[in-house]
């Protein structure tokens, strides 16, 4: 089995271990029977042997400066990263939690290499979910509410009372009373009056609801048990600028068709929305407008969103390119419960906040196994099971106690071996994260070095260099992953207008 690694121009071990004779611009595949494939400056295909004698001296000259030129590969670039920017209408839960990995991996990847990074959350308080949680808000009897329950949970089921409100689903309402009894307490029967609510989503009033703040600091204070942070918030009710001007410029620019009085932009993949009739603007518009006033020295804008999105994101990106500004986006795939979607309008979550509450080893392997996914594959969190996350403690109980270690000389077990060359791949798994714009390849990475150093530990055959690098290597991607120990609720500061 060959593993490719690219990161040859900034990994100052592998380079030691082929001398000058590769090229850095071609993959280096690293052979599981101790051979590395490589091609030389001429283009021709080479192998080396690895010097399993001495790897250890190796291993120690390079200890302290394996990641020295990773860390300034990127040093003078600017990114901006904008992931996990929910609507404040419900608690965060598993199906949002996706974004907050990848980005928040993504955005301490970069860091890592050297880029100025700062990652943003578009606060999305303008439009019709809005609308319907500041309605039924304001005829909630907040003291009915029970004491203890989060802020965003409650809101969380009131949002899903007033859709089912909305649609006269009785069967549902039932349904939500029965799971929640304090509804009928809180929201009286006569109180919820569909005609009323239609009369108000007629209304285009923005309203100014009092909730946003509370429901994204709850957001961001989750988002903190996998260790992503936010740097900037922007509110989407907060964007200025002439939108007239930018409406007419766009619709100069691409073919246009109004659609049920919508005004939309013809693209070969489909049609974007961008104004109504009226001419007010729709989020496509807002979401141009609030990306052209970031910080023009930006190299990059990276969003990470829901593959349901690729049409506006691929929009977005040929928008900003004929402006000279360079975006991106990493999409991701549905996550499903035993089959079913996450539905705010059901209320059918499961909270970021409940998991770690019942075990945060739980959110902890969750997360990994999020991760272990590639991004645009659906995934099923109820297929979860946890293995993957117990193989990597379990590694790292044993490397912390010092159990398998072996003698200094040599690497004569084949296990010894097996640890030994997947210790020396972590560069290339870092710079395949970051081509590729996906954890997929560290966490894979993880826990194939943990099955490793069981199967070495296990033998007895560890040496004391490679437990050494294990557990710096092990702290570095786990890093890198947002899975340390050391854990922040901090809530990143009170939200703040844009």
């Amino acid at each position: 089995m060959r593993d490719r690694d690219h990161s040859l121009p900034v990994n100052p071990l592998l380079r030691e271990l082929l001398g000058d004779h590769a090229d850095p611009a071609h993959a280096v595949h690293w052979n599981r029977d101790g051979r590395l494939h490589y091609r030389d400056r001429t283009g021709a295909p080479r192998q080396a042997p690895l010097p399993w004698h001495e790897l250890g001296e190796y291993a120690r000259s390079f200890q302290h400066t394996y990641w020295k030129e990773w860390s300034t590969h990127l040093r003078g670039r600017r990114v901006i990263v904008e992931h996990t920017s929910i609507n404040p209408v419900h608690p965060m839960h598993l199906g949002a939690l996706r974004s907050t990995l990848i980005g928040g991996s993504l955005a301490r990847l970069l860091r890592s290499a050297g880029a100025e990074v700062r990652v943003h959350y578009f606060v999305n308080d303008h439009g019709r979910q809005v609308v319907l949680l500041d309605w039924i808000m304001a005829r909630t009897r907040t003291r009915a509410i029970p004491p203890g329950m989060r802020f965003d949970t409650a809101a969380g089921v009131l949002y899903a009372l007033v859709n089912m409100v909305l649609g006269e689903r009785a069967a549902d309402i039932e349904r939500l009373t029965a799971a929640h009894p304090w509804l009928d307490r809180a929201v009286p029967p006569e109180l919820r009056d569909p005609v009323a609510l239609r009369a108000r989503l007629a209304d285009p009033t923005d309203p100014r609801p009092g909730f946003v703040d509370r429901m994204v600091d709850l957001a961001v204070a989750d988002m903190g048990l996998v260790h992503a942070e936010v740097d900037h918030f922007e509110r989407e009710s907060a964007v200025t600028g002439p939108l007239d001007s930018l409406l007419h410029e766009l619709l100069a620019e691409h073919p246009a068709v109004a659609v049920n009085g919508t005004w939309c932009l013809r693209r070969p993949d489909g049609l974007v929305p961008v104004a109504r009739a009226n001419g007010s603007s729709l989020y496509f518009l807002r979401d141009v407008a609030n990306s052209l006033a970031r910080d023009p020295a930006a190299d990059l804008m990276l969003h990470v969103i829901g593959d349901d999105q690729t049409l506006l994101q691929r929009a977005l990106r040929d928008v900003l390119a004929a402006r000279g500004r360079t975006s991106e986006h990493v999409a991701f795939g549905t996550i499903h419960d035993r089959g079913r979607k996450f539905s705010s309008r059901q209320n059918r979550l499961i909270t970021v906040a409940e998991v770690d509450r019942e075990d945060a080893d739980r959110l902890a392997s969750t997360a990994l196994e999020m991760m272990l996914r590639r991004p645009r594959r659906a995934l099923d969190v109820g297929a979860l099971t946890g293995r993957p996350h117990r193989r990597v403690a379990e590694a790292l109980e044993l490397a912390s106690h010092g159990t398998g270690v072996g003698p200094e000389a040599g690497l004569p077990h084949p296990a010894a071996r097996e640890l030994a060359t997947a210790l020396l791949r972590s560069l290339g798994a870092a710079h395949g994260a970051l081509h590729l714009r996906s954890p997929h390849p560290l966490a894979r990475y993880l826990v194939d070095l943990a099955t490793a150093y069981r199967r070495a530990a296990r033998a007895g055959a560890v040496p004391p260099w490679a437990r050494e690098w294990f557990l710096h290597t092990h702290e570095q991607v786990s890093g890198l992953l947002g899975l340390r120990a050391d854990r922040s609720h901090d809530t990143a500061g009170s939200v703040r207008a844009a």
